[in-house]
């Protein structure tokens, strides 16, 4: 623990922390989510020490930039496919066509998902469909899975299975994990301590380990169990 406190005041770290069930509990309703006390607060200070202060979330900007309410920070939505930074958003070339086809394919899911406590969120880039309401977890799981192969969202979007949803995420080789290590080179970062609660996590646990092990970055990985 000292040898990490003397390189937190001599080298250069970043903070990277998911949201939903991380700094904010897991809620009935996603859009009535709020960062837990003081969570705010504390980032916007850390802004002050470390090199980077970064949010990586499976939620959409706008949501998560309203949660957080931080024009200091480094927003890497969607899994890592929107990145807002000093008031500019960037989209990787690979997704910018992908939105209207993404919407229509939402919509179809709320067409075939007539199942109480099931909502499908549409974000732009990818879709969540939520099951933490459902009656019964495992009918809606299969319904779920049903909706999704009936539209053909299985044909071109990737399934993932988070805490008490599906995400449909498009077919790129971009996640959690690819923006962590983007931020990383940037920031020339020498250490990282990231928070994650899902297994829509793992991608930056797994990241920070294979880059400890290629360029020796030194990593805190915290697993934040919750609801």
């Amino acid at each position: 623990m000292i040898e990490l406190q003397e390189s937190l005041q001599t080298q250069p770290w970043g903070l990277f922390a998911d949201i939903d069930g991380t700094i904010a509990d897991i809620v009935p309703i996603p859009q009535n989510a709020e960062l837990r006390p003081g969570c705010s607060r504390a980032l916007d200070k850390l802004t002050e020490s470390l090199s980077a202060v970064a949010i990586l979330t499976g939620r959409g900007l706008e949501s998560a930039k309203r949660m957080v309410g931080l024009d200091n920070v480094v927003y890497f939505c969607n899994h890592g496919l929107e990145r807002w930074e000093n008031g500019k958003t960037v989209i990787p070339r690979e997704v910018r066509g992908y939105q209207e086809q993404v919407r229509a394919t939402a919509k179809n899911l709320e067409r075939h998902l007539n199942l109480p406590g099931v909502y499908v969120e549409e974000k732009g880039y990818g879709i969540s469909v939520h099951y933490r309401n459902a009656p019964s977890k495992d009918l809606a799981i299969a319904t779920i899975i049903d909706a999704i192969t009936d539209v053909g969202a299985a044909e071109w979007l990737k399934l993932h299975y988070g805490k008490m949803l599906i995400d449909l995420r498009l077919p790129v080789e971009i996640n959690k994990g690819t923006a962590l290590q983007t931020l990383v080179e940037e920031r020339n970062l020498q250490g990282a301590i990231v928070l994650g609660d899902d297994t829509t996590d793992f991608d930056m646990f797994e990241t920070t380990r294979e880059l400890s092990e290629i360029v020796g970055l030194t990593y805190l990985n915290i697993a934040v169990l919750g609801s």
